[in-house]
């Protein structure tokens, strides 16, 4: 199974680019001038783009500033591709040009939620010679920022479908890989005060597929993935497709492999200010999917939880901070 995958994280599978059902897209569908929206009529047109336009594609459905207000050769020139690559993929997904391609985005820009921010204000105000001090107060500024996109971006309606498919589930598998690793065991350990449902792929000594063997239509999973996609990841999402359980995904955009297999999918946008990989958002979601699975659990949800405490307290996994203290070692003087 494996085998169908290339080494290089940054390419896809081909098995999961065709026939693929659309997901209710979180961070995309029900704005104003939805219908309209250029990542959505991207997003319908990229299984049939050649491989070029299916990377200027991508490219152009991470970067809406940048199309909005770049020049086209500018455009082309960071996506590593050449101008002529942009008209094609205006036509190909339905604009008469590239000119009618920024202005679509140009007014996507303008009805998605604003996010405040005071990043301009503090780079122009300072007056630090440090660059490492600037880098860390920009991933602080970039950190937040996503965080505060990835909020308002939840829909309630998305939250009420999420309750939906994860009180239907029989069993909910959350897959979180490296980087993605944080928020999928923060569901997990978070989900377990109230719920005995929950079973956290954290593939210990490579079992990933192990963990799903008993996988049914009638189970969900959740997972949190991020370019670059780990292997393994791919796997578990070409076996849970084969099995054909719910998919709930959160991930870095509506073009990712989870998405597009996924029957709900909130997008969390990338840090890239930073060589450091950050899940910071993934953990927002992580307890907005806690706390959604919660409410569907009901009454019993009591008893649950006074079960996990009593079995906490046997076990005395937490001590008590009114306990005598250590006393400190005396130390000796030297002669």
């Amino acid at each position: 199974m494996g085998q169908d995958y290339p080494e290089r994280r940054h390419r896809e599978n081909a098995t999961l680019t065709t026939a693929l059902p659309r997901p209710k897209r979180a961070a995309i569908d029900g704005q104003p001038g939805a219908s309209f929206d250029p990542k959505t009529k991207i997003l319908d047109a990229f299984d049939g783009l050649p491989a070029e336009l299916r990377k200027a594609a991508r490219y152009v459905a991470d970067h809406p500033e940048q199309v909005a207000f770049e020049s086209m050769r500018g455009l082309a020139r960071s996506a590593r591709l050449a101008p002529a690559t942009m008209v094609r993929l205006a036509k190909a997904i339905g604009y008469p040009g590239f000119k009618d391609l920024r202005a679509a985005f140009q007014t996507h820009l303008q009805t998605r939620p604003q996010v405040p921010t005071q990043r301009a204000k503090r780079l122009s105000a300072s007056h630090s010679t440090s660059r490492w001090l600037g880098a860390v107060q920009e991933l602080i500024e970039e950190e937040l920022n996503v965080v505060q996109e990835a909020a308002a971006a939840i829909r309630d309606d998305d939250l009420r479908h999420a309750r939906r498919l994860l009180s239907s589930a029989k069993r909910v598998f959350v897959l979180g890989l490296r980087g993605m690793y944080p928020a999928a065991f923060c569901l997990c350990y978070s989900a377990s005060a109230f719920s005995s449902k929950v079973t956290l792929v954290d593939g210990a000594g490579g079992t990933h597929l192990d963990a799903l063997r008993s996988l049914s239509a009638d189970d969900a999973v959740v997972v949190f993935t991020c370019r670059p996609y780990p292997t393994e990841t791919l796997r578990c999402l070409e076996f849970v497709k084969g099995r054909g359980a719910i998919v709930i995904a959160i991930t870095d955009g509506a073009l990712s492999l989870a998405a597009r297999i996924a029957a709900l999918a909130f997008e969390v946008r990338p840090v890239t200010s930073s060589l450091l990989s950050s899940s910071i958002a993934d953990m927002l979601l992580s307890k907005v999917m806690a706390q959604v699975l919660l409410s569907s659990v009901g009454a019993s949800v009591i008893a649950a939880t006074e079960a996990a405490e009593s079995h906490l307290s046997a076990l005395q996994i937490y001590g008590s901070d009114t306990a005598p203290p250590l006393k400190r070692r005396q130390r000796t003087r030297e002669s």
